[in-house]
């Protein structure tokens, strides 16, 4: 599903990659957006921007495909939102424990899940949505970390390109 909507959030010709070189950068954070849609299943966005560090200046594509992944990552937290009701996380002696840590080391936690490529972050968007953490601080959290992770490893692919192509 995030491939085919990727596709044609980039009209269909992003994939080739001389029409990559044309249409720029709107093709990597519509397709880390959709691919960090997915809750738990991995997507195949990642190898999108992989190739796009190849292509172009690996920062300006680490810090597109930051956005676009943080902006994703908010479907987890609406999860939590919607299901905040169901689960009813904030009653009880865990939950206000649960909330506490979250308010103190939410921004860092969201910002450490999102450093590093793994499902944890997921799992903290949904607990943040349900136990009323801001919106605002997660995405901002999620931002930073995941353009410290995508512009790493943009420069990281970049140069494994340009070392293979020269060897």
């Amino acid at each position: 599903a995030a491939r085919v909507g990727g596709r044609l959030a980039c009209h269909g010709g992003c994939w080739v990659p001389g029409v990559w070189r044309a249409r720029g950068f709107p093709c990597v954070t519509p397709s880390l957006f959709l691919s960090s849609g997915s809750i738990l299943l991995p997507a195949p966005g990642f190898a999108a921007w992989l190739a796009a560090g190849t292509v172009w200046n690996p920062l300006l594509v680490g810090i597109s495909a930051g956005v676009g992944a943080a902006t994703g990552e908010l479907t987890g937290y609406l999860l939590g939102v919607g299901g905040g009701a169901v689960l009813d996380l904030k009653e009880g002696k865990l939950g206000s424990r649960a909330q506490r840590w979250l308010q103190r080391y939410g921004f860092c936690a969201s910002l450490g899940g999102a450093s590093i490529p793994n499902p944890f972050c997921d799992v903290l968007g949904v607990a943040a949505g349900s136990l009323g953490y801001p919106a605002k601080r997660f995405w901002v959290a999620c931002v930073i970390g995941n353009t410290v992770k995508y512009v790493a490893l943009a420069y990281l692919s970049s140069s494994v390109a340009g070392w293979w192509l020269l060897h």
